[in-house]
């Protein structure tokens, strides 16, 4: 039901002013409105087309959802972006300063579920997962051993940085100023062989699809990089992927924010 329930936040929760072309394999949808067109690229040829929200389109989901990003990393001191993998899984990991801020983000973590009544044994309940990229895996490492969770730590290469092609190892100023107006223009379309905002859409909301498909009642704790936690934050504020930073604040490093549809 969640790649119904996903399709169904996009077309009435968001106020559409972009074109969202999510490439994947399957059949093709389209959604016009007097804004905007989302064309979304479903797995099944058996998914219902998109209709009026209801129960299923509320936000409900099985799962508590944290998004967290790494902690201040050796790219980020160096103002360098890191998105190939070759160079980001085994360097560039956190410095001392964001070794700290991972060692918090587990105590702010665990203030959070205090605060909202949790009474549940953290150990069995939370579930780590994190892009392979040094810098998210030694901040999940911490966030893992903070709460000596019995489950082993996960990665998911669908939660790697965005792939920015040439501008990779490049000051983030450089690409970034060229990026984000291509982004708002039209997101579908790659520049100088960076990923899409629209690729980006496609593969985040399959871990959230995967976290609804493979877990029940846990609190499942996800920890990626700057742009991809941007998207869906995106999503589940109804604000258009593209326009994720003209209207929401960045994250910072290891910022931790709930998945919750407002």
């Amino acid at each position: 039901m969640l790649d119904l329930f996903l399709w169904n936040v996009y077309l009435c929760r968001c106020r559409c002013r972009c074109m969202i072309a999510c490439r994947g394999v399957g059949q093709e949808r389209q959604f016009l409105s007097s804004h905007c067109i989302f064309t979304m690229a479903t797995r099944s040829s058996t998914l219902p087309g998109p209709g009026p929200a209801d129960s299923t389109t509320t936000g409900t989901l099985k799962n508590r959802i944290f998004l967290v990003r790494h902690g201040l990393a050796e790219s980020n001191v160096q103002g360098v972006l890191v998105s190939d993998p070759k160079d980001g899984v085994p360097s560039f990991g956190l410095v001392e300063k964001g070794e700290q801020q991972a060692k918090e983000a587990g105590k702010k973590l665990e203030a959070i579920l205090t605060d909202s009544g949790s009474t549940d044994d953290l150990t069995e309940k939370i579930v780590v997962i994190t892009s392979d990229f040094k810098r998210t895996f030694e901040t999940a490492q911490f966030i893992h051993s903070h709460f000596k969770v019995k489950a082993p730590l996960r990665t998911d290469i669908l939660l790697r940085e965005r792939g920015l092609g040439e501008f990779h190892l490049r000051p983030w100023q450089e690409a970034y100023s060229v990026l984000l107006e291509q982004d708002r223009i039209n997101p579908t379309q790659s520049v100088s062989g960076c990923e899409t905002v629209s690729e980006m859409v496609v593969r985040v909301t399959r871990v959230l699809k995967t976290i609804e498909e493979e877990y029940t009642d846990k609190i499942v704790v996800l920890v990626s990089h700057g742009d991809p936690l941007q998207v869906l934050w995106a999503i589940c504020n109804g604000v258009p992927p593209n326009e994720r930073y003209d209207h929401l604040k960045n994250f910072r490093n290891c910022d931790i924010r709930e998945f919750i549809f407002v």
